[in-house]
């Protein structure tokens, strides 16, 4: 069982009449067709038709005698055969989900990283808040860093609830350290231009 990263995805996978080697051609973007190819024959193509943010869906064709599913999430792609992904090599339970709750406080502890900028700008002096820029250049990060978080934090099928919750803790950590490096950037170059 392969799988490249690169504008190929490969499994084989053995099934009841035999082994079967799938293969999905990616196109410019995850929202581009996708063209599935069964031991190297055309079969059918997957389209994505929604509008999020980050591309999720499931296409089920038949292999073989038997139905598998091409799972797409963001740029992460994985086929489901007897309700296990085959690459990742998990059971695919696609509404294992974080609880809301915990997307709400993780947003919150996202976008109060902004604290930071009260706190390190009356602490040094820093003059951090004078211009928009930085105030616009600051809560686009922090939108960002939110929406990460949610997507790939608690969508993804391809993590386990463990795994979903260690991203979304990070993705918040990260969102604190991202704040605290551009205070630093705005500060050295407000130094340097005094």
């Amino acid at each position: 069982m392969g799988l490249s990263k690169k504008d190929k995805y490969r499994w084989v996978i053995e099934m009841l009449d035999g082994k079967h080697e799938i293969t999905v051609k990616m196109g410019s973007s995850s929202r581009a067709p996708l063209p599935i190819y069964i031991d190297g024959q055309y079969a059918c193509t997957a389209q994505y038709s929604g509008f999020a943010l980050i591309p999720s869906m499931e296409y089920k064709f038949t292999c073989g005698e038997e139905t598998v599913t091409l799972v797409l999430h963001g740029s992460d792609i994985d086929m489901v055969y007897h309700g296990n992904l085959v690459h990742h090599k998990m059971e695919y339970n696609p509404t294992d989900t974080l609880p809301i709750g915990y997307g709400i406080l993780c947003c919150i502890l996202t976008i109060a990283a902004f604290s930071e900028l009260w706190i390190f700008d009356k602490l040094l002096s820093l003059s951090v808040w004078s211009s928009a820029y930085n105030f616009v250049f600051i809560a686009v990060n922090m939108l960002l860093c939110c929406t990460v978080s949610l997507s790939r934090g608690f969508q993804s099928p391809f993590k386990t609830r463990k795994q979903k919750l260690r991203s979304c803790l990070f993705s918040v950590l990260w969102a604190w350290v991202i704040t605290f490096l551009i205070i630093v950037l705005f500060a050295a170059l407000g130094m340097a231009s005094a």
